[in-house]
């Protein structure tokens, strides 16, 4: 009968790919870019106060009907005012510019930081996974296979007295080991593309659920 053997999460884009997903998915960045634009804005406010302040108002003073001298009418009064303020300190008006602008030049360089950090953290794990797959495949398709054939050989040379007892079980302990090594393998790689997948941001790939053949259990030797 069939049962899942064990939980693949599926093969990762390229390298490439996966480095331009980095800009779409990291919250780290776009952390980084809110602070950007916010800088950004500063410089344009800072720049804003080059230019004079014109203030223009209204003002409506309601008049009631008690108290009013012999001369008063007793309506509303309103009036009407404006100033201009001159911004005549340049020198504090450039060092606040200028302060605007080394933030946002800050806040640029740490985007790029950061996004040389995740890139070369992506290529390495990228990487880590290609090669967990590469021997992963090999032990499954050729020396995990080969090592079970060569197992059941020997069952039958052991059957017939032609193999020993000890040589029998270092066949059945090199099958062990390569199993179990195949199986290391597909766990180091599982947890290297769990961590690509917080360093991108996002989800890479698809969980697909394989299944193997269980064998019946094995006879007594006789």
């Amino acid at each position: 009968h069939l049962v899942p053997a064990f939980v693949d999460s599926g093969h990762p884009q390229s390298a490439d790919v996966l480095v331009a997903m980095i800009e779409r998915c990291q919250p780290r960045l776009a952390s980084v870019r809110q602070e950007i634009n916010r800088d950004r804005r500063a410089i344009e406010l800072a720049e804003k106060n080059y230019y004079p302040d014109v203030n223009v108002g209204f003002n409506w003073h309601a008049i009631g009907s008690a108290g009013l001298s012999p001369i008063a009418t007793g309506e509303d009064a309103f009036s009407l005012s404006a100033g201009v303020n001159l911004p005549i300190y340049w020198n504090k008006l450039e060092a606040g510019v200028q302060e605007a602008r080394y933030k946002a030049a800050r806040s640029a360089r740490r985007y790029e930081a950061t996004w040389n950090e995740l890139r070369a953290d992506v290529l390495a794990l990228h990487a880590q996974v290609v090669e967990h797959d590469r021997i992963e495949a090999i032990l499954a398709d050729d020396i995990v296979p080969q090592a079970g054939r060569t197992l059941q050989l020997s069952i039958q040379a052991y059957s017939v007295d032609r193999m020993t007892f000890q040589q029998l079980m270092a066949n059945y302990q090199s099958l062990l080991r390569y199993t179990l090594e195949r199986y290391r393998r597909l766990a180091s790689r599982e947890q290297a593309m769990a961590t690509l997948e917080r360093t991108v941001g996002c989800a890479i790939s698809a969980p697909d659920v394989q299944f193997e053949e269980v064998l019946p259990e094995p006879r007594p030797l006789p």
